[in-house]
């Protein structure tokens, strides 16, 4: 009852434009698929295929028609033709393995080719190429002094997802449960320049029956380490060693 519909509506589009730019900054995917050759096909025939396409959200599907050396042309489901210069496709670098991507294209046509059905997304009154985002996430906006929610998302599009990761998802305690760590190694004794070991370690996991090699999130390791600066850091080491010092109890 305390959702703002103005926010709430500013809440989804920042959510899908924010999960669409963290798509295309990872590469382009490529097309969708590829119909047929403009010169072996109808526009009428390309017409009736796009529509079957639903649409998602800010984005809707396109088959590219031509190709100049840094722009296309492109069929939209209701028959219009739009154009999308070098600015809507110069970020199209090809998606790699392992989070990297590949150089920029220096051509159209290195990005795609006639018949290839891709995203297209209207921002600023330009067309631009664009894609789905594969990644999720989830924005909560409350009143801090009461509680009242003023706008709620929980993914992308509903129609692709039904998982709510505002409401359904359980979040893993993470890095957030260091700061009680922290205080019980204050309240014995330690301050925040004490120094701790920012070191490898090997711990046997009796309840895996396996040995446990933690490590920072960066995989580099920082040596003798103050308090203050492995909180501040998030340093997972530090972390570990603190709790081994100071015990469970």
């Amino acid at each position: 009852t305390t959702i703002n519909a103005k926010l709430q509506r500013v809440a989804q589009q920042s959510l899908q434009q924010g999960l669409i730019n963290y798509s295309l900054r990872h590469g382009f995917r490529g097309p969708i698929f590829t119909l047929d050759n403009p010169a072996n096909i109808d526009q009428a025939t390309w017409q009736a295929a796009l529509p079957k396409i639903p649409t998602h959200n800010l984005l809707q599907a396109a088959a590219i028609t031509s190709c100049n050396k840094q722009s296309v042309s492109a069929l939209l489901p209701n028959g219009t033709t739009i154009n999308i210069d070098w600015a809507g496709l110069s970020w199209a670098r090809p998606k790699l393995k392992d989070g990297y991507v590949g150089k920029s294209p220096k051509t159209a046509g290195d990005i795609v080719q006639p018949g290839d059905v891709v995203w297209v997304e209207k921002l600023n009154n330009q067309w631009q190429l664009s894609q789905a985002p594969q990644a999720q996430g989830a924005l909560v906006s409350m009143t801090p002094d009461t509680g009242a929610i003023t706008a709620i998302t929980g993914g992308y599009d509903y129609d692709l997802s039904k998982f709510n990761r505002a409401t359904q998802a359980l979040r893993q305690t993470g890095s957030s449960f260091k700061p009680f760590i922290y205080s019980a190694a204050l309240n014995k004794g330690y301050t925040l320049a004490s120094i701790i070991n920012d070191a490898p370690i090997v711990i046997k996991d009796t309840g895996e029956n396996q040995l446990w090699r933690p490590k920072n999130d960066n995989e580099k390791f920082y040596g003798p380490t103050r308090l203050r600066v492995g909180l501040a850091e998030s340093r997972n080491l530090v972390s570990v060693r603190l709790l081994q010092d100071i015990t469970i109890p």
